[in-house]
Order: structure tokens, then sequence, then C-alpha cells
């Protein structure tokens, strides 16, 4: 609901801490990430709302807000980017018995731009054929989680590398420049180090 881990760590950490103190001492039980049971129900949602789909592994989920403040959930499967209503709260507090809404479906092959920006560490427009789409993720961490997972999915059914389709926006300036020139030309910016973005949203 926090939309971010390092965040949602905190508030677990002293959660667990108080109801310690006063609850009692034993080790209360956590579960940090998406069980089986609701990774299965989003899987089963998105495939309900979009049945030419005919297999969902997900790689990574996390909320977003949208260019227009709706809070999405991001969901990166290995063909697709699916953009949905927001998961926490349609699992808890809805009421009709709709299915998990889903705004967009973005084939993988069909993205041909990516944009960071260097005043805007947790924001990434990506661009498709036929769409752009701007996302702000709670924290820089969640972007570098987002790209993570995408680069993997990308460069697996692209064969090529993210960079190729990267931009850096940098602060002041209006346009993009291609992360591949800036590479080649080992230009550099303060705040921002391409090689250590390179690695953190790379496979371990």
């Amino acid at each position: 609901m926090l939309g971010d881990s390092a965040a949602t760590d905190l508030l677990i950490n002293q959660t667990v801490d108080i109801l310690q103190q006063r609850v009692r001492s034993n080790p209360i039980p956590v579960v940090k990430c998406l069980n089986l049971e609701e990774e299965t129900l989003l899987a089963n949602q998105i495939k309900s709302q979009a049945p030419e789909v005919e297999t969902i592994k997900i790689s990574s989920f996390q909320l977003a807000n949208l260019q227009s403040g709706e809070v999405a959930s991001v969901v990166v499967t290995e063909d697709h980017v699916f953009l949905a209503s927001n998961f926490f709260s349609w699992i808890l507090c809805d009421k009709t018995g709709s299915g998990l809404g889903i705004r967009q479906t973005l084939h993988l092959d069909t993205i041909n731009a990516l944009t960071i920006y260097q005043s805007m560490a947790e924001s990434i427009t990506l661009q498709t054929d036929s769409n752009v789409h701007h996302l702000t993720f709670q924290s820089e961490r969640g972007l570098q989680n987002f790209v993570r997972s995408l680069r993997t999915a990308w460069e697996t059914k692209t064969e090529r590398k993210l960079e190729e389709i990267t931009g850096f926006h940098p602060t002041g300036s209006r346009s993009a420049l291609k992360m591949v020139a800036l590479m080649e030309e080992s230009v550099s910016f303060k705040n921002f180090d391409f090689s250590q973005w390179i690695r953190v949203t790379s496979l371990n």
C-alpha cells in the first residue's frame, strides 16, 4: 500500500517492535512479498482481462503514479508490461465483484524508447509504437527494480541492450540524450553515475 519496499520495511519493523513490546514477546511472523495465492490471483485477473495472453509469469509487481495522478499496478511479465488498477485497493476494498481493471497492455517488442530523468530519479517515460506512458514510482529504488525486470524481459525478447533505446534527460535540458552515445563519449553528470545505474538495473 505504501508502494515502496524501503518504507514498507521500516513500517513493518516499527510495527513488530511495538507489538512485541505490548502484545507478546514471541517472534511475530512477517510475510513481506506477494504470497503464492496473491500472485496467482493477480495473474488470473490479468489473464481474464487480457484473454489474448496465453500464459502469465510475473517478473515484478509494484505501484506507480500515472501522469493523470492515478495509482496503478505495474506488472512486468515475460512478454508484456501491464498497467492495471491498484491491486491492493481492489483486493481490500472492492465490494462490487468486478475484476481488476487493466488500463494498458504494452507488448515488450513495441517499446521503442525509454527516458530517465536526472531531476526525477523515481520517474520514467515509456514510448511504444502508438502511445507514451509516464510512470512515477515511490522512490528511485522502485524505478530501479522496475527497470531491472524490464531489462531482463525486453533484452530476452528483442536480443538488444536496453541502453540502445534509453534516453537521459539532464536537468535544465529540453531534450533527452541517448545513453549509448553518452557511454561511448564518457560524458558524466553531477549526481548521476551511468555505470552505477546500469549495474543496479542489471541482473545480479
